[in-house]
């Protein structure tokens, strides 16, 4: 797991697994979240896990409900992952707030009474580090660069396999296939194609003279 943290009983958040995440890392790395199944005699598998975050250059707020991967993780715990995208979580470079809260409501059938459920948790951070200036074009052109590349590498594996398909059914031999009395060519000793008839052939030897002198013998078998 690249990234872990600790829903514990006192609503505070540890950072207990932590690892590198990179601005404008895309579907890499999941970042997850782990809780107890039992809080004060309640089932938090029956709770929505909502996630607000908000982007340390832009301020903007994201809120987004966490997926339950499962729900008997360690036998005691719950596991929720948020996957990263450079979209979402790694668009800007900094620390990113992170403001977590378990959710619930239930109606009651006879008296159409909803009870609201809420538990929240401390903030806790997730730094995005930012990647080596190499290049200086903006996203968009970042974006570009990153389709051109998964074009061309595309056309190269289509060529590739076009080519190791022409190499692997080329003709590397020719033999008299006895059965059909025919002359073929085989690939890979596999007999390809149609290949010619023998008596048509013998024919077409005799008209062009190939035969005239006598030193080729054609036996139609």
């Amino acid at each position: 797991m690249s990234n872990v943290y600790l829903l514990r009983d006192d609503n505070s958040v540890q950072h207990t697994v932590k690892s590198a995440v990179m601005e404008k890392s895309s579907n890499i790395e999941t970042i997850n979240f782990i809780c107890a199944k039992e809080y004060n005699g309640l089932d938090m598998s029956t709770f929505d896990l909502v996630l607000t975050y908000k982007l340390p250059i832009s301020k903007a707020v994201k809120i987004v409900t966490l997926t339950l991967t499962d729900a008997n993780y360690k036998d005691s715990y719950l596991l929720y992952s948020l996957p990263v995208t450079a979209k979402t979580i790694t668009s800007e470079v900094g620390e990113v707030e992170l403001s977590l809260m378990q959710v619930k409501m239930e109606l009651n059938a006879d008296t159409g009474e909803q009870t609201k459920y809420v538990r929240s948790y401390k903030n806790a951070a997730l730094n995005v580090l930012p990647v080596e200036n190499f290049l200086t074009i903006d996203d968009s052109g970042l974006n570009q660069l990153a389709e051109l590349y998964l074009a061309n590498k595309a056309q190269i594996e289509a060529l590739k396999t076009v080519a190791d398909t022409i190499y692997s059914t080329k003709g590397d031999d020719i033999v008299i296939d006895s059965d059909e009395k025919k002359l073929k060519l085989t690939s890979n000793g596999e007999k390809i194609g149609t290949g010619v008839d023998l008596e048509t052939l013998s024919g077409e030897l005799v008209e062009s003279g190939s035969m005239s002198d006598g030193n080729i013998n054609i036996i139609n078998i």
